[in-house]
Order: C-alpha cells, then sequence, then structure tokens
C-alpha cells in the first residue's frame, strides 16, 4: 500500500467584510479573533505552522508547535488563529506582539480542520468539518482551545461579543466547503471597531525628544495604486521604534510610490509635516492601526499604532468598507 501524500501548506479561505447575514438557520457564528491566522500541519512527528502567506512560524511559537505535536491525531492540517490573552481574557494583537517583552498567555483557538488522517475534507459541509474537528480536539489542553460557534440567537450572540470588548465575529454558511484561498463571501468579517492593516510607504523625521521615527506614512492598495491614508504617530513603545526603523532603513528608496502625496495630504501639512522632509520605503511592511473614523477626504481620523502584521502581504492591503 502506498503512504498517504505528505501534508503540505494550503492557502486558507479568506472571510469578506459586509453587513452581518440574515438570521434564517443557514449561519453560525465566531469570535473574530485578534492574532495571527495560523496553519497548524501534523504528519507524523512533523509539524509546522504556517502564516497565511506562507511564513513557517514555528520559531516564533515554539509552545503552539508542541501542543500540536501532542494532539493524538496522527495526520491533520488544522485552521486557526493564535492569540495573546489580556487579564481579561480578551485577544491583543498589540500584547501579542509584545509577547518577547512582556508576559502573554498565548492561545491557539482552532475553527476548522482540513485534513484529517488520509481525508480530505474540504468539499464537506462546514459543520460536518466542525465535528471532525470536535473529535480532535476532546482531549486538547491549553494553548490549543477550540473556537466556540453558535448557531441560535444571532442578534444576542453579537450584542455580547460587541458587549465583551471583542475585535468583531465572523459570520461562516454551515453548508459552506473550505474554499481555499477564495473570499466567497461564504464567510463574513462583522467589525465592531475600526482597525485594518495599512502599508508602510514611508516615515517622517522624529523631533525633540522622539527618537528614530516620528510617524509612519500609511498607505491601501486600489488595483495597482497605493493610495495615501495618512501618518500614525502613537502607540510605538521605545522597543517597536527601534526595531521598526531598523528595516525601515533597508527598505529606504528616493521617492514616494504613493499616488498623489502632495494633494493628499492637506490636512498633514497644516500640522508643519513636509512630505519633503520624509523618507521613502518600499511598499513591503504592513501595520494594524485602529482609527476613530475616516475623514471626508480619505485620511484616518485619530490612528493608534497596534503592531507590525508579517503574516500578511502589502500586496493584499485594501481600504476595508462594508459591501
Amino acid at each position: 500500500m502506498a503512504a498517504p501524500r505528505r501534508l503540505q501548506f494550503v492557502e486558507p479561505m479568506k472571510a469578506k467584510l459586509a453587513p452581518p447575514p440574515p438570521h434564517d438557520g443557514h449561519w453560525l457564528y465566531e469570535v473574530k479573533f485578534d492574532g495571527f491566522r495560523v496553519l497548524a500541519i501534523k504528519d507524523g512527528r512533523r509539524v509546522e505552522l504556517w502564516s497565511r502567506n506562507e511564513k513557517l512560524f514555528n520559531e516564533r511559537f515554539p509552545e503552539i508547535a508542541q501542543a500540536v505535536g501532542k494532539l493524538s491525531v496522527a495526520r491533520a492540517i488544522l485552521d486557526g488563529e493564535v492569540c495573546a490573552l489580556d487579564k481579561s481574557g480578551r485577544s491583543s494583537f498589540q500584547l501579542l506582539q509584545n509577547a518577547g517583552e512582556v508576559p502573554a498567555r498565548l492561545v491557539y483557538y482552532v475553527f476548522d480542520v482540513l485534513f484529517d488522517g488520509k481525508n480530505d475534507l474540504r468539499d464537506l459541509p462546514l459543520l460536518k468539518r466542525k465535528e471532525r474537528l470536535e473529535a480532535i480536539l476532546l482531549k486538547a489542553v491549553d494553548p490549543i482551545r477550540p473556537s466556540p460557534h453558535f448557531t441560535q440567537n444571532p442578534a444576542q450572540i453579537l450584542a455580547k461579543m460587541r458587549e465583551a470588548g471583542a475585535e468583531g465575529a465572523i459570520a461562516k454558511r454551515i453548508d459552506s466547503p473550505y474554499e481555499t484561498g477564495q473570499r466567497s463571501g461564504a464567510w463574513t468579517k462583522i467589525k465592531f471597531h475600526k482597525a485594518q492593516e495599512f502599508v508602510v510607504v514611508g516615515y517622517t523625521l522624529p523631533k525633540k525628544s522622539r527618537q528614530h521615527f516620528g510617524s509612519l506614512i500609511l498607505g491601501y492598495y486600489e488595483g495597482k495604486r497605493l493610495i495615501y491614508a495618512g501618518h500614525v504617530g502613537t502607540g510605538f513603545n521605545h522597543r517597536a521604534l527601534k526595531e521598526i526603523f531598523a528595516r525601515l532603513k533597508k527598505l529606504q528608496i528616493d521617492e514616494p510610490l504613493v499616488e498623489q502625496i502632495q494633494e493628499q495630504s492637506t490636512r498633514w501639512r497644516a500640522k508643519g509635516w513636509k512630505p519633503s522632509e520624509s523618507k521613502w520605503v518600499k511598499p513591503e511592511l504592513v501595520a494594524q492601526v485602529q482609527f476613530t473614523e475616516w475623514t471626508s477626504d480619505g485620511i484616518l481620523r485619530h490612528p493608534s499604532f497596534l503592531g507590525l502584521r508579517d503574516d500578511k502581504p502589502a500586496r493584499d492591503v485594501v481600504r476595508e468598507e462594508v459591501s
């Protein structure tokens, strides 16, 4: 009998930002965790943790890899989110970013299974995959946890998630297959707070006692164009300023790649910022930023830096709006 084929990285299914779906009994709801999407592969003694842009995370999360290796299943591919929990049990992206500097409780919330043994489960309906996942995680202990899901009283569940301080929710059709690499709308994101990823296109020089840089200049893709979205200068600690600056210097270029920087930066120029005094970088770094709203001229209001995302390609960063 031929040996089963070696399990390989699979591009994760994606969720589409949308209003809450109709409460018609065809959807289940999960908490939208604020962490790193991680695909866990266990193939005999081999364990690999992959980010959604195919970066190996074993060294970054060794305790998660070790826990996956202890699962009773011999071969499986799991999909979930690695999070750092605060004292209230909420996932915090900032805490995850600073996990090497401050104590953080890491948890791997698993919400799907793609392969089990020799079986490819991706064509099964979601609820059937959830049943297989429940059996796989029956004896799992921290840091591995099943992601709870809810099918009853969705309006009440979403209200409770919001009250608990969750970033948002994910609604998934209960009959949906696992559509590798697709954003079909069978999974939808429901956001409670305004936060998203932005491409770092440059930085401003520091002033007064600030070291390394003043703020990051942000953009997002619209087709092949990079559109200016404003600056973020708060949310950094000394370690972040130093480490990010080291990465920025390696990416420095002479001219900005973001379009219409002069026309789109009126509000920041009024604060004394001059594009000529900024440094520009290749659009490779992705920053997670929280903000209150978009202004009428397409600039972030009251942005705050949460961390860099090494798990998402810069070319995937677009302006997220409810469709």
